[in-house]
């Protein structure tokens, strides 16, 4: 008798390899940031898409920073027009954590 071992393909998992929508501001803020202050992203967070007036929304993002042996955390606001994903400005807050 022959059994041929066949793996479970319709058990195993589907893979998304699409990018969340928030991926193309992420980097933005990370870049962004790195100019700003000239130190290096230990850590990153996404903490939501929040609606704003005017059809507007911000995109928010928390920073764990590391420079000269100082960490500290850093929030970046990202105000953007959700419809055209134009971005309109940064702002950052420090000393968040």
């Amino acid at each position: 008798m022959l059994i041929w071992a066949v793996p479970a393909l319709w058990a195993v998992p589907s893979i998304s390899s699409a990018e969340p929508s928030y991926a193309r501001f992420g980097r933005i803020a990370v870049k962004e940031t790195i100019a700003k202050y000239g130190a290096e992203v230990v850590d990153y967070r996404y903490d939501g898409r929040f609606p704003l007036p005017d059809d507007m929304a911000e995109e928010r993002f928390r920073l764990w920073l590391r420079k000269e042996n100082r960490e500290f955390g850093v929030t970046v606001h990202m105000t953007i027009v959700p419809s055209t994903n134009r971005l309109v400005s940064i702002r950052w807050e420090s000393g968040t954590s």
